[in-house]
């Protein structure tokens, strides 16, 4: 089965990354790191974020098979990362559903915890990197 990208790019992230799941991929050539001191965050905001990444990651896996979460650890220790490693996994319909629901919760928990002016730059960010990928050239 065919994983759509956006689920592929959610699970890739919420396994290994960040909950603000778009910064990955609208971070760039710059790096996350760069995009979240963008953001300006407080201590606390770092420290929620941090909390609420590592409970999505927790929730995710939970739907995920034994099979399912070594196939993932296996692709991840052999150097494949995001896309690549979850177009891997076939998931259930029941486990797209959960997956995506974990995804909108996190997503609402962690618009709760910027400000205004954090995510309209997130939506900046994402918005630049979007035409950025526009104007590369296909490789």
């Amino acid at each position: 089965m065919k994983i759509s990208r956006f689920l592929t790019r959610f699970l890739a992230l919420s396994l290994g990354a960040t909950t603000l799941l778009p910064l990955a991929a609208i971070a760039g050539p710059e790096g996350r790191r760069a995009a979240l001191s963008k953001l300006n965050l407080t201590e606390t905001q770092k420290t929620e974020l941090r909390e609420l990444r590592q409970s999505t990651r927790d929730r995710t896996q939970s739907v995920l098979t034994d099979e399912q979460q070594a196939e993932l650890k296996a692709a991840h220790e052999s150097g494949i990362r995001g896309r690549q490693a979850m177009r891997s996994l076939e998931l259930s319909e029941q486990q797209r559903t959960e997956i995506l629901q974990i995804r909108d919760d996190s997503r609402a928990q962690r618009n709760s915890i910027l400000t205004d002016e954090q995510l309209q730059e997130l939506k900046n960010m994402r918005q630049e990197r979007r035409k950025q990928r526009q104007e590369q050239p296909v490789q």
